[in-house]
């Protein structure tokens, strides 16, 4: 009995280190998009910036926009963050129920049984409703 608690302890804890390896991972593509959709943003933004004269950037810096200069500014800026807003929370999700459907999959195996088809979505909600360790944090985050 002391010899399968082990084993099962060693599997888990190795289980452990590789989804460690995974979150990392889908973080690394989660900042990947943001830096990408924000690279194009500020290199709009500068060119955008660099158009304006010295009343213009007066306005823009007290929240002004009352030029088409400056409500281009204003729009490039509420189309990134609309896209942000939107490609990330999805990206996450993507991932967030692949992983659901493999951690399913991995614990009915390891203790003996075997998932009928799983429904990735329903594993991921029923995941969100239960967070371990951080995922209030993440649901805050994401609901943005």
């Amino acid at each position: 009995m002391a010899t399968d608690i082990k084993k099962l302890f060693e599997v888990l804890t190795q289980h452990q280190a590789y989804l460690y390896r995974a979150s990392s991972k889908t973080v690394n593509e989660l900042l990947a998009l943001f830096n990408d959709d924000t690279s194009k943003m500020l290199s709009k933004l500068r060119d955008l910036l660099d158009e304006l004269n010295e009343s213009e950037k007066i306005a823009l810096a007290g929240g002004k926009y009352t030029t088409s200069n400056l409500r281009e500014i204003r729009d490039l800026i509420a189309q990134w963050f609309a896209s942000v807003s939107t490609s990330l929370p999805e990206a996450f999700a993507v991932s967030a129920t692949a992983l659901a459907v493999y951690e399913a999959n991995y614990i009915a195996k390891l203790y003996g049984s075997k998932l009928k088809k799983p429904d990735g979505e329903k594993l991921y909600s029923a995941a969100k409703k239960v967070p371990l360790v951080g995922g209030a944090l993440v649901d805050d985050l994401l609901s943005v």
